[in-house]
């Protein structure tokens, strides 16, 4: 394995990890990006219908490996 995402490493999306969870009818999706400005967290919530999609953003302070 290549190891953690370096400046150099970083995809042009800049995604450094993603993880989907399912729990009852609701998917999860954890996005860990990297940009200019820093690495923040997208957490995107929606329903198996897809009638409900929420989402937020969070800037990470403290990254643990």
């Amino acid at each position: 394995m290549a190891g953690p995402p370096s400046s150099e490493t970083v995809p042009d999306d800049g995604k450094l990890k993603s993880e989907v969870m399912v729990k009852d009818n609701r998917r999860y999706y954890l996005d860990l990006k990297e940009n200019q400005r820093g690495r923040f967290l997208r957490v995107t919530m929606t329903t198996m219908s897809l009638v409900f999609v929420s989402s937020v953003v969070v800037r990470c302070c403290i990254v643990v490996r």
